[in-house]
């Protein structure tokens, strides 16, 4: 379920991240085309990647959802 909601968001130009440096808390980053989102909270090691996994999710089921 995690990974068929990455791979459509990814075909569809919706790139999720955790932010890139070595030690946490980390943003999550939502790439959306040339729109680029910043979770205003940041999450711990054993959070992140469960969050950004969470936002594919949301935007896998909102976009989906719909057909």
């Amino acid at each position: 379920e995690d990974r068929e909601a990455m791979y459509w968001c990814h075909a569809n130009g919706i790139v999720i991240h955790e932010e890139i440096k070595k030690d946490g808390p980390w943003h999550v980053f939502i790439n959306k085309g040339r729109n680029v989102h910043r979770s205003p909270k940041m999450y711990g090691r054993d959070e992140v990647i469960e969050k950004v996994f969470e936002f594919y999710k949301f935007y896998y089921n909102k976009e989906v959802g719909k057909k």
